[in-house]
C-alpha cells in the first residue's frame, strides 16, 4: 500500500489484481473436476484456490460445495459451521448456505435460506435455475414457489 499512500492509485489495484490471477485457474480448475466426479482433485483445487483468495467466504462456500459433492457431510457441515459464523460477525450470502444444504440433501434448510435470500435481494439467487445444487429438487413445490417469487416462472 506504499503506493496508495504516494498517491500512485495504480499500484495497489495491479498489486491487488496480481494477487487474484492464480485463485480463478483453481476455481475453474475445481469445477470442472466436481463436474467430472475426480473429487480429490476437486478438493485439492479449492482448498488451493481458499488460500490463495486469503480465506474468502466465496472460496470456502465452493469448498463445502466440493466436499458435500464428494459425500464427505462432515466436512462440508465444518464448512457450513464456518460460514454461519462469519455470517454473524460480516456479510454471507445466505443462497451460498442453501446450496450447501441442498448438496447435502437438506432441503428444509436449503429452502429456508433461499427464501431469506430472496428477501434480502440476494443477486446471486438468479442462479438457482441453473444451479446443479438444486437440479435434483426441480419438482419440489417450493422450489417452483421460489421461481416465482423471484420472477424467474
Amino acid at each position: 500500500m506504499v503506493g496508495w499512500e504516494k498517491g500512485d492509485k495504480d499500484e495497489p489495484l495491479a498489486s491487488s489484481a496480481e494477487n487474484q490471477i492464480p485463485i480463478f485457474p483453481r476455481m475453474l480448475l475445481g469445477f470442472a473436476n466436481l463436474v467430472k466426479k475426480n473429487f480429490s482433485v476437486a478438493i485439492d483445487e479449492m482448498r488451493k484456490a481458499r488460500e490463495l483468495s486469503g480465506d474468502a467466504t466465496l472460496m470456502l462456500a465452493f469448498l463445502g460445495d466440493a466436499y458435500a459433492a464428494a459425500r464427505k457431510p462432515e466436512e462440508a457441515r465444518g464448512i457450513l459451521e464456518e460460514l454461519t459464523a462469519r455470517s454473524r460477525k460480516e456479510y454471507v450470502s445466505a443462497y451460498l448456505r442453501a446450496r450447501a444444504y441442498a448438496s447435502l440433501g437438506d432441503l428444509d434448510k436449503a429452502f429456508e435460506l433461499a427464501n431469506e435470500a430472496c428477501e434480502r435481494r440476494d443477486e446471486v439467487l438468479i442462479l438457482i435455475k441453473i444451479d446443479p445444487s438444486f437440479v435434483p429438487y426441480r419438482s419440489d413445490p417450493r422450489y417452483q414457489a421460489l421461481l416465482k417469487k423471484i420472477g424467474l416462472e
